[in-house]
């Protein structure tokens, strides 16, 4: 099993382009948060359980 971000995660959107709106942040700060985003999702991954897809919570 493998584990992948949901549909749409990762993909540049109006936000990252500058199109924010009340509440959601644009230009650079869009994109930074995408990146922590982006770089969180790789780091829960990287620690997934091959069999289960589930986070390792236990690490040794």
């Amino acid at each position: 099993m493998t584990a992948a971000p949901p549909d749409g995660a990762g993909a540049q959107n109006s936000a990252a382009d500058g199109a924010g709106g009340p509440g959601h942040p644009s230009g650079k700060d869009a994109r930074e948060l995408l990146r922590y985003a982006t770089d969180t999702w790789t780091s829960m991954a990287a620690m997934a359980h091959p069999e289960t897809g589930l986070v390792d919570d236990n690490m040794r």
